[in-house]
Formats: C-alpha cells, structure tokens, sequence
C-alpha cells in the first residue's frame, strides 16, 4: 500500500490481485491472482471506534484478456494495467468520510448484490504489501469522486440512524395522553419503524432527545408529540411540518426561551412545557387561539407572564412549582378557565383574584402555605374540587360547610383536628398523614 497527496488530502491505493490465493478451492474470497473470465464485485467494510460498516456492492466486472466492465461501471476505465487501484483510492477517500463525519454507531447492515449469470465473488480481504503509485489519470479520478461519496455517506447515515421513540400507530388500541410520558423508548431506524407500523399511521410519538429530521417521514401525520431530553433546540423548527399536530409535549428540556417555531403552530389545543428552564412567555403565544390547556409547571416563572390573561381561549392553566408569590387580577379575565393549578407555589395567602373567577371547577393550592381560606372563596358556587393539602391550616375553615357544590376536598398532610358536620355530600381524603382528625356524629 502506498500513501500519496491529493490537494493536501492523504489517500492509499490498493492493486487487487497480485499475491498467492489463501483459499485455492474458496468460491467466494480470495486474494489474488483473480480466477480468470470471472465476475466479481467489491465490498469495503469501513470500522470506526465501536462497529463497522459493509458498503454496497460495487459493479461487476469481468476478468479475461480484456477486462470487460458493466455498463454503468462505477469506476471507469483509464489505465489498462491499473484499475483497480483507481477504485481503492476511491474506497479510502470514502473510509476518510466515514471516520471523519459521522460519529455514530452503526449496527451491520449488509446487501446483496445484484443478481447476475454467474455468482460474483466478493473481496474482503486485500493484499496492502503491493501497491503501486499513482499516475495522472488516478488524480482526476479521485477528484471527481469526492462529491458523490459525500452524498453516499449521508445516504447511508439517514438509513441507519436510530432514534430513540415510542409510537402508537393507529391498528393499536388508544392511550391515555398522559400516559405517553411513561411508555419505554427504544432504538430503531426509520426502516425499522416503518416496517413496524405495517403501513398504519403513528398518531401518538414520544422522542427521547433531538426531534430527528426523519420525523416529517415516518410520522408526518402525528397528533400528538413528547419530546423530553432535548438538546438542540434548532432541532424544533422540524414541527412546523407537523401540521395534524394538536398537542404538544416538551419537557425536561433548556430551552431558556419559548422558540419561535411554538406560537406558530395554530392547530394546537394543548401545550405542555415542563421543566423547561423557561423565565418568561412570549406575547406571540397568544396567537394560538385554539389553545385550551396550558402547563408550564416547573419554570423559575417568578411572575406570571402577562400574555395569560391574554389567552382567552383557555380552559386549563397548570402553574405548579413556578415560583410564584401572587397572581394578578389580570388572571379573572379567563372566563372559560374550569381548572387552576398553583400547586407548591409560596403564596401564603389566597390572591384575591381568585374568588372572582366563578367558572372554576377544579383548583389546587396544595402546598402554598395558607394558613386559612376566606370567605370570599364561598363565590365560586360551580367548584366540586378543592386541594389545599400541605396547607398550615390547623382546622377547617368556616367557608368550607359553606361550599354547596364542593365533593371533594383534599386535606393530605394539613394536621386538622376537626371536620365539619357536612360529611353527607363532602368526599375526604386526608391518607395517613391526616391522624389528627376527629370526626363528628
């Protein structure tokens, strides 16, 4: 084997055939001479750090007096003594992509070449000890080669990539939407999903880090996305393909600020962003009209973003864990907003806000460290749910007898010494960590 320059990049040429045959009787390796009148094709096998890689069948070509070659010959003809050693330099130029970019581990892959009169013999193993050197026409060869070995390296990398994922498609039974974030992701390339599906349509995609490109091709009609781990945020502007896309999960991400590509999307109806290092909202999210369940739980928030109160589409607002230390009256604009969630927020007492909004069904101040409930509270005649559970409450307050509507109140962990005598229509539960309470008869 020789080394040479080619513009500065370093390439080996190879000559097939010279040396003993190892395997006299083999029909399918051997390492020179080549059998006469016989018809072989070439295989590289390119290793990296952790696996290797078969190539595709090169063209056949035909050993004799004169060399014959196929009619769409991958390597031309220009040196009657030398052409295979044009082809290896080729092969090296292309190991050199490989290593140099792409940095995966790819799993075998191997084709069969095409179907021929006579078996072609494969050659895996090459004598590297003669080599000769290369001449003028080799140059040109190797030159004109680089361009479409770098469109067979992202060929190949597209076909074995693996993407981490879970799917439903739609010959399987339904799921819970907020079962997606529980179902175990697994390994598989774009083929292997598509073979998977057996042509039924994904629906429901869960994506354990980047939102791959190949998404827009195995499941271009999702409805419904979770995408947790991400790393490249850019890696988000591939959902604006996602058009039958209507609800949305990102979580466990740094996004540090919502990305453009979000507010766009005006087919969504639910919106879930958490644990997303998020500070603040955008007032372009108030262009998703159709948007009827907001979650931003688990963002350093601080305040609530003023572009809220602007979504007047909105029928659920979870604000658990944001930080937050009030609300503003702003929020009471929500007039459709049935369920509230300011859970393990340090509010310490209810905002005033609160008790004005009368379409609530359902709201949690578990953990905000009230120390009692106003009466004011008694407003909200359609509320059925209440959670002030790891509250400082001590006993019950007054309002509650007074809450007609109200069937369930959780209490877990307030250290309550007394209910109220209302216990026919008012469901408790107070678990183990309610061992205070005393009951009335």
């Amino acid at each position: 084997m020789e080394r040479a320059d080619l513009n500065g990049s370093e390439f080996a040429v190879i000559r097939i055939g010279d040396g003993q045959c190892f395997y006299e009787n083999s029909v399918k390796y051997c390492n020179g001479p080549l059998r006469p009148e016989t018809v072989y094709c070439i295989k590289l096998r390119t290793y990296t750090e952790h696996d290797y890689l078969d190539s595709l069948c090169s063209d056949q070509f035909l050993t004799g007096g004169k060399a014959k070659i196929a009619k769409n010959a991958f390597i031309p003809l220009t040196v009657a003594m030398t052409p295979f050693c044009l082809f290896v330099a080729v092969i090296k130029l292309l190991h050199y992509f490989f290593t140099k970019k792409i940095n995966r581990n790819y799993q075998r892959t191997f084709s069969e070449p095409p179907e021929i009169k006579d078996t072609p013999k494969f050659i895996t193993d090459f004598d590297l000890s003669s080599c000769t050197t290369l001449s003028d026409t080799r140059n040109n060869m190797a030159t004109n080669s680089v361009t479409s070995s770098e469109d067979e390296v992202t060929a190949a990398a597209s076909q074995t990539e693996k993407y981490e994922c879970w799917w439903r498609h739609s010959g399987m039974e339904s799921i819970n939407v907020g079962d997606l974030f529980l179902q175990p992701a697994k390994l598989y390339t774009k083929e292997e999903i598509k073979k998977l599906c057996s042509g039924h349509v994904i629906t429901d995609l869960k994506i354990v880090g980047d939102l791959p490109p190949a998404v827009t091709e195995f499941a271009p009609l999702v409805t419904t996305l979770c995408i947790q781990w991400l790393t490249n945020i850019n890696s988000l502007e591939y959902l604006s393909q996602l058009t039958h896309l209507h609800t949305l999960y990102v979580s466990h991400s740094k996004l540090g600020t919502l990305p453009e590509v979000i507010p766009k999307m005006e087919s969504l109806t639910k919106l879930h962003l958490q644990f997303c290092d998020l500070h603040t909202l955008p007032d372009s999210l108030s262009q998703l009209t159709h948007l009827h369940t907001l979650v931003v739980s688990g963002n350093k928030l601080g305040t609530l973003p003023e572009v809220i109160s602007k979504m007047e589409s909105l029928t659920e607002l979870h604000l658990m864990g944001c930080d937050l230390h009030t609300l503003p009256d702003s929020l009471s604009q929500l007039t459709h907003l049935h369920t509230l969630d300011v859970s393990d927020n340090t509010l310490g007492t209810l905002p005033e806000m609160i008790p004005k909004m009368e379409s609530l069904t359902v709201l949690n101040l578990m953990g905000c460290g009230l120390h009692t409930l106003p009466d004011s509270l008694s407003q909200l005649t359609h509320l059925h749910t209440l959670d002030v559970s790891r509250s400082k409450l001590g006993t019950l307050p007054e309002v509650i007898p007074k809450m007609e509507s109200l069937t369930k109140l959780r209490l877990m962990g307030c250290d309550l010494h007394a209910l109220p005598d209302r216990q026919d229509t008012l469901v408790i539960y107070c678990l183990l960590l309610c061992k205070h309470i005393k009951y009335h008869t």
